[in-house]
């Protein structure tokens, strides 16, 4: 059993899914909320936090917490579910664009110094 179960999730990303694991914990634990049973008011909770700290991806957080909930043995209800959707949907409006989809003004590259340094202090090379 163990053999199938260590395979589920690539090595290279174990750690970074343990990782969230701890983040959506500790945000549950600030609600005095355990994950299971996962519920409304877990969904809720959840949400909160990560919309506040304005995470960009609170739909990874919010579908890791279910699956984990699930391996865990709980049910998940419709109206769970309902909850999440309209979640995920709150923690993404007003975040606009992420800033990498900023433009790039062409056509001032003539204009930027061909050095071996970053042009920005602390910025790229």
């Amino acid at each position: 059993m163990d053999y199938v179960k260590q395979d589920v999730h690539a090595a290279s990303t174990m750690g970074l899914q343990e990782a969230k694991a701890r983040t959506i914990r500790k945000f549950l634990a600030c609600f005095g909320l355990p994950l299971v049973p996962f519920n409304t008011e877990v969904v809720d909770a959840l949400g909160a936090a990560l919309k506040w700290r304005r995470y960009r991806t609170a739909d990874v957080y919010l579908y890791l917490a279910r699956a984990t909930a699930e391996r865990e043995g709980a049910e998940i209800s419709t109206a769970t579910r309902r909850a999440m959707t309209d979640v995920i949907r709150s923690c993404r409006r007003g975040l606009g664009p992420a800033k990498q989809y900023e433009g790039l003004v062409l056509e001032i590259l003539p204009t930027l110094p061909a050095a071996q340094k970053a042009w920005a202090q602390g910025g790229p090379w």
